[in-house]
């Protein structure tokens, strides 16, 4: 019966140091937490209709902030090695390796996703806004439906334009002309800068802007603009290889010649181009 009895008080003592250890370990296992925040890579923005999981658990984002990425928590987890991953429409997976540390555990910098296509896109239609300084330009994404494509990946466009006086019967056109309308002198050729507006009621993002100063005339009544728009596809095509081949690129003038270059370096769809020709511009020198 004594052995019995020391046999007994051992199992209850091992049972008491086994709760006692639980006791200590859940609440560690439970408090760890891990934060994080990702952006596109190019807009430094929000990442549209992401999915992110880490241990079974998962966070769906669609419109984080117009001020820039917020943080993500993901808390109750387990400590040791995990796998964070991140996917989006037309975005590259991202599979994260990490380690987990009981407590608190954080990534220093935002994880950036890299997007590749603006979905279902056939044309751009450009809008310009004349202001007293130069030209406000909406550039708009359409898809294959002639629908305007909201929500997508910024990808880096190049964008060349060749601004023309507008003419008609070797005149300058005084006002709005419904035909028979020509480019006359040429003013400016060259790329312009464009930026990306992230705010969710915002039904474009990719902004730009023409200032008349660059045109070497500043008294022109209308414009004729004809835009280059290269799309790029950042898994197949650097942003350097992009600006090294437009160096090289045909003059707008030469239509076919261009048309024929862009072709023969596309290869296997490492870009997109697009052509697009906005007539009856305002100019610095139309009427107010």
């Amino acid at each position: 019966m004594k052995r019995r009895a020391i046999i007994v008080s051992i199992s209850v003592i091992l049972g008491l140091a086994c709760i006692s250890l639980l006791v200590y370990l859940v609440p560690r296992v439970s408090n760890t937490r891990f934060s994080f925040t990702f952006r596109d890579a190019v807009s430094k923005s929000w990442v549209w209709d992401a999915t992110v999981t880490l241990q079974g658990k998962e966070i769906r984002s669609f419109y984080q902030s117009n001020k820039g990425p917020r943080e993500y928590t993901f808390t109750g987890l387990h400590p040791g090695k995990a796998t964070l991953h991140i996917s989006a429409p037309y975005y590259v997976t991202v599979d994260l390796p990490i380690r987990l540390h009981i407590g608190s555990n954080s990534l220093k910098d935002p994880i950036e996703m890299v997007g590749y296509e603006i979905p279902g896109l056939t044309r751009f239609t450009m809008f310009e806004s004349p202001s007293p300084t130069g030209l406000s330009i909406e550039i708009r994404p359409v898809n294959t439906e002639g629908h305007a494509v909201v929500d997508h990946p910024a990808l880096n466009l190049w964008i060349g334009v060749l601004v023309s006086a507008e003419t008609k019967d070797g005149r300058l056109v005084q006002n709005s002309v419904a035909d028979g309308a020509a480019r006359g002198e040429g003013l400016y050729r060259g790329r312009i800068a464009w930026t990306w507006d992230p705010s969710p009621a915002q039904n474009f993002r990719y902004h730009a802007t023409l200032p008349y100063s660059v045109l070497s005339s500043h008294t022109t009544p209308y414009l004729v603009i004809d835009y280059l728009v290269i799309v790029p596809d950042p898994r197949k095509i650097t942003d350097a290889e992009v600006n090294t081949m437009m160096q090289g690129a045909p003059d707008f003038t030469a239509a076919k010649q261009l048309t024929a270059y862009l072709e023969a370096k596309k290869g296997q769809d490492r870009f997109q181009y697009f052509f697009s020709t906005s007539w009856n511009v305002a100019g610095p020198g139309a009427s107010s």
